[in-house]
């Protein structure tokens, strides 16, 4: 799967990029990053394909959470959003029908 360009978080045109070398905050080697003020998520290159789907959905995540002004120091929301990922995207798997009726309009 090739990972959009853009996404919509709440009411924020985000734009996608796939970057080398991606560090997060804190200066530390990253999978994705998510930056509220210029609106951009990044996700580095090197990772499997397999994981970016996971890994944008995990920086949606952060991105929803400053949508909402839920305001966490880093570890905190990092543990919250880490967790949230993988719980939702395994009921997701196990749910798909209650998820399509959810996307229908």
């Amino acid at each position: 799967m090739s990972l959009p360009k853009k996404l919509v978080i709440g009411t924020r045109n985000y734009k996608v990029q796939e970057v080398k070398d991606l560090k997060n905050p804190i200066g530390q080697n990253a999978y994705g990053t998510h930056t509220f003020d210029n609106l951009n998520i990044k996700i580095d290159k090197s990772i499997d394909k397999n994981l970016k789907p996971l890994i944008l959905f995990h920086e949606v995540l952060h991105g929803l959470m400053c949508s909402c002004e839920v305001e966490l120091d880093y570890e905190k929301e990092e543990h919250v959003v880490k967790n949230l990922t993988h719980g939702l995207v395994k009921f997701m798997q196990d749910n798909p029908a209650f998820i399509k009726s959810l996307l229908k309009r």
